[in-house]
């Protein structure tokens, strides 16, 4: 017995317009929901509240992207089950190598102390890791490989959404940080959606780049910073923006080598005609 398909005439003429509201929706929706519940246990300036809204924010997260893919039932085969697990996280070994030996010479050399026994280190690192890959991944880059998977086009969403992710950082300027800073943060911020949309584009599946991301945020989370200081720009800051961006173009590369086999594997998760 088969389900009807629905009509997505919107999604169909503007597919641009429909993830770009997506993608903010997922950013604002879990922040909103999670702030009013943190608001209930004190708010985010104790314990509870912190944790409440960062638990809140993950799981409204995963309730929009359940949302989605049961909307676009029976064309969409989703991208929170097993298959594609294994592959996505082979794809990231690289980038994880990178990182943990970028990790290791920052306490060493730099003398940098990482707190890991901190709860809501970890906690922070995974929210921010859950609402922005299915924001930025799961739900945009998804809606646009729903029209563009062509083995031309398949590697464009990954890309632009990727380089919107860093380029959504500009607005950090709105909260008084340096122009410099903010700039470099943009640049590293690129890299990272890069390396993101393509192991997601490549495999498929949203577990991995969640992971990778919220571990990597958790990581860089821990290291302590005393307040009082003004952040500096030293060597290891430009060694940790070129690594990532460098990192994101060899990633764009690779998607771009294996395009033919990314191609059958969206045609494969979006059963509709392109």
């Amino acid at each position: 017995m088969s389900t009807k398909k629905r009509k997505h005439i919107i999604t169909d003429k503007v597919p641009w317009l429909v993830a770009l509201i997506l993608m903010i929706l997922g950013i604002a929706v879990p922040n909103a929901v999670s702030g009013v519940v943190a608001g209930f246990f004190g708010g985010t300036e104790v314990t509870a509240g912190r944790i409440c809204n960062t638990v809140t924010a993950m799981l409204v997260s995963f309730i929009m992207m359940g949302l989605y893919t049961l909307w676009f039932k029976p064309e969409f085969d989703g991208n929170l089950g097993s298959d594609g697990i294994a592959k996505g996280f082979r794809l990231a070994v690289p980038f994880l190598v990178c990182w943990a030996v970028y990790f290791v010479l920052n306490k060493y050399v730099e003398g940098a102390v990482y707190d890991f026994a901190e709860i809501m280190v970890w906690l922070s690192g995974f929210a921010a890791g859950v609402t922005e890959e299915v924001a930025f991944r799961g739900l945009a880059t998804t809606t646009l490989l729903r029209k563009y998977r062509s083995e031309k086009n398949v590697w464009l969403p990954g890309v632009l959404i990727g380089v919107l992710f860093g380029a959504v950082h500009f607005l950090n300027i709105t909260a008084g940080d340096d122009p410099i800073i903010v700039l470099l943060t943009v640049i590293f911020a690129i890299g990272g959606g890069l390396v993101f949309g393509a192991i997601y584009t490549m495999c498929g599946n949203l577990w991995p780049v969640i992971f990778v991301h919220g571990l990597y945020d958790s990581i860089s989370f821990s290291i302590l910073e005393n307040p009082n200081e003004p952040i500096e720009i030293g060597l290891f800051s430009y060694v940790q923006i070129g690594i990532m961006f460098v990192v994101g173009i060899l990633a764009l590369i690779t998607l771009i080598r294996k395009r033919r086999s990314v191609s059958d594997l969206w045609h494969r998760k979006w059963n509709t005609i392109a």
